[in-house]
């Protein structure tokens, strides 16, 4: 009944009229909102952080450090976002010289040594002898920058947590999977822990 056909999406009207639920729209009630201040290189650490300008402003409830950098707790998104953006942060360490050019310097050069780390996904037939038997040859080399598999809606969870059991919501694509890591991040049996799967803002890279 459903090979050979089109059948509509049962997701389109509501996302079509903006009623669909993603990741970002989730509200509880005393719900706070969190933003991080996050290195400008990868690996950085604080050094040194400043929060008083922050916390001065209106809605914010918490400043803490986390593994991921410097976070703000606050009453709206933009209380937070605003409040991150006024953290005085030093940073130290990490990888300052990784770009795209460097990306691509790199890979030139485990081609042309042969490293292991090079791989290919398909070889077959005798691309030597094929070559050298062509009346003409083309040649052509495609590079792409370093691009973060991203979706256009920011990473997200909202998640109430209590000493007997949690409820989250997230956008995600394989719930067993957070499941699992959330249990032990909370040290709570996975049955205690009601995992809300949104749907999320897509558009990867």
């Amino acid at each position: 009944r459903i090979i050979g056909t089109s059948p509509a999406r049962l997701d389109s009207p509501e996302k079509l009229r903006g009623a669909a639920r993603f990741g970002l729209d989730t509200r509880v009630p005393g719900q706070l909102f969190v933003a991080i201040a996050r290195s400008p290189v990868f690996g950085a650490k604080p050094r040194s952080w400043d929060a008083a300008a922050a916390k001065a402003r209106p809605g914010v409830r918490e400043v803490l450090q986390v593994d991921s950098g410097i976070a703000v707790a606050a009453t709206s998104t933009w209380a937070a976002l605003q409040a991150r953006d006024a953290l005085r942060v030093e940073w130290e360490g990490g990888e300052t010289t990784l770009s795209s050019e460097s990306i691509r310097a790199m890979f030139a050069a485990k081609l042309a040594e042969g490293s292991p780390d090079v791989k290919a996904y398909r070889d077959e037939g005798d691309l030597d002898a094929a070559l050298a038997g062509a009346a003409r040859t083309l040649t052509a080399e495609y590079h792409l920058p370093f691009l973060a598999h991203a979706s256009i809606e920011p990473l997200n969870c909202a998640a109430h947590v209590q000493a007997d059991g949690a409820e989250i919501w997230a956008p995600t694509q394989a719930p067993q999977w957070p499941l699992g890591q959330l249990a032990r991040l909370l040290d709570l049996p996975p049955e205690r822990i009601k995992l809300h799967t949104t749907l999320v803002g897509g558009a990867f890279g």
